[in-house]
């Protein structure tokens, strides 16, 4: 016998019975330095934790966090302030020709829908709209609603028929737009 192996010997025997995890349960375990352990508990994860268990942990936690992450999040109402440096075009009840339409601005299925009020200007105003896009192209500008900013739209060209479409971030927002221009 070696000097090492008789060191261990005197230590334990070849295999040491170690109390685990509570009455009842016992581990065999080969016989090496004892472990110290911090607590009971540390014991128990130490001594009862195996591989797969661990792999199947790391890989549930790692599957909320990829569920969390790709999840479509609800958009917040967004906050636009009246900046006097954008170019500004109010919007109020007499200058519609129709009831504005709420509705989506997608396609039949419905995905990624944004909440749209489809609005349309009486003749005198559209004109004036069209001007507006016309004098402010490449611009960002605001559209007012009783003096509240409802949209920031970046003018690309300009919009001759007087047809806007005004996106909303909730329902209840674009109700509330659409219950104050209707009256007239």
């Amino acid at each position: 016998m070696t000097a090492n192996n008789m060191r261990s010997s005197a230590w334990c025997a070849p295999a040491a019975i170690h109390a685990s995890c509570g009455p009842g349960r016992w581990v065999v375990r080969p016989c090496r330095a004892p472990r110290t352990y911090k607590t009971r508990l540390h014991r128990c994860l130490w001594v009862d934790m195996k591989s797969t268990t661990i792999k199947v942990a790391v890989l549930s936690v790692l599957l909320v966090l990829l569920a969390s992450a790709c999840s479509r999040t609800t958009q917040r109402g967004r906050n636009y302030g009246l900046d006097p440096n954008k170019p500004q075009f109010t919007i109020a009840p007499a200058d519609l020709a129709a009831a504005p339409v709420l509705g989506t601005n997608s396609g039949p299925s419905g995905a990624h829908a944004t909440i749209v009020l489809r609005v349309e200007f009486t003749a005198t105003r559209a004109d004036a709209f069209h001007k507006f896009t016309r004098d402010h192209r490449n611009q960002q500008t605001q559209l007012v609603v009783r003096s509240k900013v409802v949209a920031e739209p970046f003018v690309a060209a300009e919009i001759p028929d007087g047809r806007v479409e005004l996106a909303f971030s909730s329902i209840d927002e674009a109700r509330g737009v659409r219950a104050w221009l209707s009256k007239k």
